[in-house]
């Protein structure tokens, strides 16, 4: 079976990520396409592997979502994020698109405001694991 072309992954990537309320798309100093929420970055894609083997996406999630994922031999974590949640998902093979969409859909909770967070569930979008992100916050005080 052959991979999805780089125009694709960007596309459905882009799909998925400007899909989720305020997010935007930058690129990095190397060019990599970035999604952000808001002003924090939720996930990249790199086409074409400066530091890789191949070509990634990747996306913050909690140490305990990342050892799950870390079984599959997919899923690697990142070289300089990993110890607090950065995950690398090769998609040289074949791409699980649900799967990856839940896990965009968790990276970018960990990152939105509460406001963006209320329009997300509003619109009947959630990730299927609890994040910090998603559970309800303390009222600031001050």
């Amino acid at each position: 079976m052959a991979t999805a072309s780089d125009a694709e992954i960007l596309k459905r990537l882009r799909s998925i990520c400007l899909g989720l309320p305020e997010a935007t798309e930058t690129t990095t100093f190397a060019a990599h396409p970035t999604f952000r929420a808001g002003k924090k970055t939720f996930a990249v894609f790199e086409p074409q592997p400066e530091h890789h083997a191949h070509r990634i996406v990747s996306f913050k999630t909690t140490l305990a979502r990342q050892k799950e994922l870390l079984e599959d031999s997919r899923f690697t974590p990142c070289p300089y994020g990993g110890r607090h949640g950065w995950t690398l998902l090769n998609v040289d093979r074949k791409i699980g698109w649900a799967q990856l969409e839940e896990l965009l859909v968790e990276s970018y909770r960990l990152f939105a405001l509460r406001r963006m967070i209320t329009a997300l569930d509003a619109a009947g979008a959630r990730a299927s694991h609890d994040t910090p992100a998603s559970a309800p916050k303390k009222p600031r005080v001050g």
